[in-house]
């Protein structure tokens, strides 16, 4: 049996190359913004949609029918407010709330468009690096500026300045911390108000620290692609849970299924959606025509969320809940905690070679 000091050593013989004291520090801070903020707390008014953003939302409502319009509005710019009650309760009891709030998905989503379309109409990398930034900043203004979208284009931002400045990639979690910490320093209520702010962060977070450990072990059987795809998914699913759990009160026994289900559709919407909400301004007639042609596709997520709210055992409240969150997360940690111990990586988040 391992000795506790065996273990010790063991964890300490394998140091980071790079210095974690930045880490540290900006941890530190942020604790401290948010036990000041929770002690002497200040009013707190989240952001809503732009003007322009509002014209995207009617716009989709004159093109698709319900729920696909609001479905479509959400992924764009993130304006739920389309959703009737029953909708919004489905995406409750399916733990698939964050579907229509814009975050680091919606970021990543543009700036992968922005750079397969800059890539083959620019040589010039400055061209190809101001295309993108012009793009990530009209998408942030587009949506009004919500909290969350500003951090994943602030962690944009660095990792290409770290990429084609530095010349050398930054951390993901570095990145996040950065980018976190810059806008709590501005504003510090979205720390312990923001729940969009926080749900994006926890995600972010939890891409970095569990997509590789179910890549590794889970999903290891499947082909690359999917492989990622479902690591990826479900990393986000686990790092959120408690904050879902926490703000509705109730724990999604199909959250994960759900998950899994819809994402492969998220990106897809959105590029369809804006390309059809776009040609609308032009021909709405066969916008419209297109729209009613890709309406079944378009809309397999939401019956496939609808026919798992249905479910009587999809979610569960009071004292349930958190059993089952507690169960899921202990479970989460031990497989984390073998995989961590069997890879021989101690330091993975901060090793010079990337994730796999």
């Amino acid at each position: 049996m391992e000795r506790p000091r065996d273990f010790v050593r063991q964890l300490t013989a394998d140091r980071p190359k790079r210095s974690i004291a930045f880490d540290v520090a900006a941890l530190a801070v942020l604790a401290a913004i948010a036990v000041v903020h929770l002690r002497h707390p200040r009013p707190y008014k989240p952001k809503t949609v732009s003007a322009a953003g509002q014209r995207i939302s009617a716009r989709a409502a004159d093109v698709f029918d319900p729920p696909l319009s609001a479905w479509i509005a959400g992924l764009l710019i993130g304006d739920d407010s389309g959703f009737s009650p029953k909708w919004k309760e489905i995406f409750r009891r399916t733990g698939t709330a964050h579907l229509t709030a814009v975050s680091g998905a919606n970021v990543a989503a543009v700036t992968s468009f922005i750079g397969f379309v800059s890539g083959r109409l620019f040589s010039d990398r400055r061209a190809r690096l101001a295309a993108n930034a012009s793009g990530v900043a009209g998408f942030v203004l587009l949506t009004g500026a919500p909290a969350s979208v500003l951090r994943a284009a602030l962690m944009y931002s660095s990792e290409e300045l770290a990429r084609h400045v530095l010349g050398r990639p930054v951390k993901r979690l570095r990145a996040l911390l950065l980018s976190v910490l810059a806008l709590t320093l501005i504003k510090p209520s979205i720390l312990t108000d923001d729940r969009g702010f926080q749900l994006s962060v926890l995600a972010t977070f939890g891409l970095a620290a569990f997509t590789e450990p179910l890549s590794a072990t889970v999903f290891h059987r499947l082909p690359k692609t999917l492989r990622l795809w479902a690591s990826q998914t479900s990393a986000a699913t686990l790092a959120t849970a408690p904050l879902v759990a926490w703000m509705s009160g109730r724990y999604s026994l199909v959250a994960l299924a759900a998950n899994l289900l819809v994402a492969p559709f998220v990106a897809p919407a959105m590029f369809v959606g804006a390309l059809i909400v776009s040609a609308s301004s032009v021909a709405l007639a066969p916008a419209r025509l297109a729209a009613d042609l890709l309406r079944p596709a378009m809309a397999a997520p939401l019956a496939g969320l609808r026919a798992l709210s249905a479910l009587p055992a999809a979610s569960v409240a009071g004292v349930p809940a958190w059993a089952a969150l507690i169960a899921v997360t202990f479970l989460a940690g031990w497989a984390l905690f073998r995989w961590w111990r069997r890879s021989g990586r101690r330091h993975f988040l901060y090793e010079d070679e990337p994730l796999a």
